[in-house]
């Protein structure tokens, strides 16, 4: 019976050409292009392949009427090359897609070859390889069609055949009482978990161990019903799937939580499944305690880790018979939702305006929002159900909740656990593990050693100092650091410095590159010294570099996600903007137009299991095909957390904004790849692109679009400032950045050593000629002590103190500024002499362009920040 199911399934996915739009346009049968497909993959007649199309069409039906929005029986069809696009399935651009003029049989036997030579154990194998390989095998032999893009429905074009294909395999092939079952599985707390950290290599094991929890629960969905079944997050080629081996396993890029569509009827074998992915999570967690146990001989106490983090899922049945899904939602959803149901129902089923059979899946969005609130609900009671915070012994210093279990003694240099009460050696734990004098209780600990039991060899994460100290590195030679002694010496674990210096180079550690260029000289050798200072004195004289013990922690997070997963947020049917192809909606009347544009722009899009596959897709692209290449590909950054719409990142205050800008650019996909003279790729700002499609060689990467948002709080901190306090403050100004800057927007806080604050913030205004960013970068030129005409700290300061005394509006666009800067330029040395006038003139005219949209607080706030990333105010 299983045999038969993934057959049948199997046909689901192949039940439409995946080049269905050419077939389309030449009228040459879709379901006949489709049977000859299967008859070869299937090594049946195509008349049987006929057959079993048909006996599978309830999932056509089902993914088309979840997927497609209405359209009247008679709306026209897309009978010309030149009328074929792509509309972008959130913002709703237009994409227009080219004609192919050669052969179907061709695009048939590519199809074949790419199974050729593989051996197979099943269907469920033959249909993991066709989700997986095919869609990059089809890119690398025909490169003229844009296989990423091909719509599913010429003439509702905003979702791909490739989703279409994928829920239609996500659907029971044999009738029954559920046509699937949707499940949603998360893991809770998460900033509160990842921000309990002292050491770099704790907020990166934070952050993998929620991704690893994520994706070994996931994995029994997968394993049950493969990789097609998960909606959230796209697992399609997901490094940690295929086993990548490119250093991508490192990452976590997995969110603490995952949507999947299970292709199941009988209630009871779903509840047996999700019960095996909550198993699922606890034996990851047990297998970890065990490595513990194994390798370091301390025992963790189950509760320091269990009940620390909170799995929760749900499982919402989806009715075959359309009225029992009506009834059902009607008892789990409010009052609001219930009216909306009533309105869809009339105008999408009942209505003039039906589209075919009548299903279930015109109810998808409304069963998404009823399991949301479901497994809203059981977090809140996991949540309260809780263990309250230990008493009675040394509590843990990380997390400062638990009991500590393991610790650094002073006294003897040693590392000690708990036994019985009683402090006991312990010989055979590595010391590198705990701070001295630490405390560390079991799931911190864990935490610490976590890459000794996931056996990540010579896995070195960097530290704070090594991130501040990275430019410096950077301008540096190989040879440079030879005689220097081993103590203070490191393979470098910043990926931009291994690409440049080379993996096998040895450099300095960053804390002592940066000690001793602050005089901190007794705790090293004097040839360490004089080699490091010296080096130092060069880049300097060179290269106008000096060590800044200050970095960057970048938080980021994408706008309203749940709004836009929900269908709160998304287009407004219009000319520019629509699911409709441009040419069907213009022949539809402007009835039609009208009810379908209250529709929308009313309750929004309708919510379909394609919608959410396209958002993630388009978060996969971002986190997997963007962040890592602009943080640790082409700057001095590390990055910490790529999940969905976060990312948590350190990166050397030299790049700080360049990241920013384009991290902002490409999560709207105002971004292009460039390919350099060594082959990789690079990402450069192309503001003009506002289609949220990046092309990047032959592959069309779909992206949030331009109508979608993110933003950031930032802090740059001294590399000695306790963690857990920059990372609590990046977390709480990404929350002023949404809601005291109204969204799309950032915040920047210098923590200076002292312990006083510098806060400045702003909207990106990406779609401005210059951004925020841009007249910041160009602020900090003005600054640069390089520049043939420049600003200092003085000037700064002088514009405080004249505007304690003025209204700040006022003060900003009238005479007082121009003649704080008049003061300013007579009192400037690198203003006089020859030419004086001109530069006088340039100067003013530079700055007077780029503070525009700063309020003058903000301004000068930002003024201060850029001065001290420009090394101005030295070691503050």
């Amino acid at each position: 019976m299983k045999r038969e199911k993934d057959k049948y399934r199997l046909v689901a996915f192949l039940h439409d050409p995946v080049y269905k739009p050419y077939v389309l346009l030449r009228r040459a049968g879709h379901e006949r292009e489709a049977a000859k497909i299967i008859s070869r993959i299937l090594s049946i007649l195509p008349d049987d392949a006929k057959k079993m199309i048909e006996e599978i069409k309830h999932t056509d039906i089902f993914a088309s009427t979840t997927d497609r929005a209405i359209i009247p029986e008679n709306a026209p069809d897309i009978l010309r090359d030149e009328q074929l696009e792509f509309r972008h399935p959130v913002c709703g651009t237009r994409i227009k897609l080219p004609p192919y003029n050669g052969d179907l049989k061709h695009l048939r036997e590519t199809i074949i070859d790419a199974l050729k030579n593989k051996k197979y154990s099943s269907y469920r194998d033959v249909l993991e390889t066709l989700w997986h390989e095919l869609l990059p095998y089809l890119e690398e032999k025909i490169k003229d069609i844009p296989w990423r893009l091909l719509p599913a429905d010429t003439r509702v074009p905003d979702h791909s055949i490739w989703q279409h294909l994928k829920v239609s395999a996500d659907v029971n092939p044999f009738e029954g009482e559920y046509i699937a079952w949707l499940c949603i599985f998360s893991i809770s707390p998460v900033q509160r978990f990842i921000r309990q950290a002292r050491k770099t290599m704790d907020l990166w094991a934070g952050s993998y161990m929620l991704s690893r929890l994520t994706f070994q629960s996931m994995k029994r969905v997968i394993d049950a019903h493969g990789s097609v079944s998960i909606i959230y997050p796209d697992m399609q080629n997901h490094p940690w799937l295929i086993q990548s081996g490119d250093g991508s396993e490192y990452i976590p890029s997995i969110p603490n939580k995952f949507v999947a569509l299970i292709p199941e009827s009988d209630k009871e074998e779903v509840r047996k499944l999700c019960i095996d992915v909550e198993d699922a999570y606890n034996e990851t967690i047990e297998q970890w305690i065990s490595d513990v146990e194994k390798k370091f001989k301390i025992s963790i106490p189950d509760e320091h880790v269990k009940r620390t983090l909170s799995p929760v899922w749900i499982a919402l049945g989806i009715p075959s018979e359309m009225g029992r899904t009506y009834s059902i939602l009607k008892e789990l959803l409010s009052h609001e939702h219930q009216e909306q149901i009533e309105d869809f129902i009339d105008i999408f089923v009942y209505g003039e305006l039906k589209y075919g059979t009548k299903s279930s899946g015109y109810f998808y969005g409304f069963i998404y929002t009823a399991a949301e609130k479901a497994l809203a609900a059981r977090k809140t009671l996991r949540d309260g159900l809780r263990a309250p915070s230990e008493e009675g012994r040394e509590r843990c210093h990380v997390c400062g909740e638990r009991n500590a279990i393991v610790r650094h003694n002073r006294k003897n240099s040693r590392i000690e656990y708990l036994v019985d009460g009683k402090w006991e050696r312990e010989e055979l734990t590595a010391p590198r593990h705990l701070k001295e004098g630490e405390y560390l209780c079991g799931m911190c600990l864990l935490k610490r050693v976590l890459p000794d039991i996931m056996n990540f060899r010579d896995f070195r994460f960097p530290s704070t100092a090594d991130v501040a100290a990275a430019n410096i590195i950077y301008r540096s030679r190989p040879q440079d650091w030879k005689g220097l002694s081993s103590e203070v010496l490191t393979p470098p674990s910043i990926p931009y410095l291994s690409e440049k210096l080379g993996a096998d180079t040895k450099i300095p550690e960053g804390r002592a590159l940066l000690e001793i260029a602050s005089g901190n000289i007794k705790e090293f050798d004097r040839k360490d010294v004089d080699i490091i200072q010296g080096v130092i004195d060069r880049i300097r004289e060179e290269k106008k570099r000096s060590p800044n013990p200050y970095y960057a922690l970048i938080s980021m997070d994408g706008d309203e996600l749940g709004k836009w997963l929900a269908g709160q947020k998304g287009i407004e049917l219009s000319e520019e903007t629509n699911v409709y192809n441009s040419h069907v909606w213009k022949e539809m009347g402007d009835e039609f137009r009208e009810k379908m544009r209250k529709l929308y722009n009313r309750n929004r899009r309708p919510v379909t299991p394609s919608y959410h596959a396209s958002i993630s897709t388009a978060l996969q692209n971002f986190s997997l095909h963007m962040v890592p290449l602009i943080v640790e590909g082409q700057h001095l950054g590390k990055l910490i957390y790529a999940g969905g719409d976060d990312v948590l990142a350190m990166v050397n205050l030299e790049h700080l904004w360049d990241v920013m800008q384009l991290l902002r650019a490409a999560y709207s996909g105002m971004v292009k790849f460039d390919r350099m003279m060594n082959g990789k790729w690079r990402i450069l700002l192309d503001r003009k692109n506002r289609t949220g499609v990046v092309k990047k060689g032959d592959m069309h990467l779909i992206t949030m679009g331009p109508c979608a948002t993110l933003s950031a709080g930032v802090v740059i901190a001294h590399y000695k400032t306790p963690l857990s306090i920059v990372i609590s403050r990046a977390f709480q100004l990404m929350k002023v950045a949404k809601e005291e800057y109204g969204r799309d927007a950032f915040v920047v806080e210098w923590i200076k050593h002292s312990g006083e604050t510098v806060k400045a913030g702003s909207k990106w205004k990406m779609l401005d000629e210059l951004d925020a960013i841009d007249r910041l970068k160009q602020l900090s030129e003005i600054f640069h002590p390089e520049a043939d005409v420049h600003m200092t700290r003085g000037f700064v300061r002088f514009l405080r103190q004249v505007g304690r005394r003025i209204d700040y509006e006022e003060y900003l666009m009238g005479p007082l500024f121009k003649l704080a800067m008049d003061r300013y330029i007579q009192k400037n040395p690198s203003l006089r002499g020859e030419d004086a006038e001109r530069r006088e003139r340039e100067l003013k005219e530079k700055f007077s362009k780029v503070i525009g949209g700063f309020d003058i607080e903000e301004l000068l706030n930002f003024l201060d920040i850029i001065l001290l990333m420009k090394g101005r105010y030295g070691n503050a």
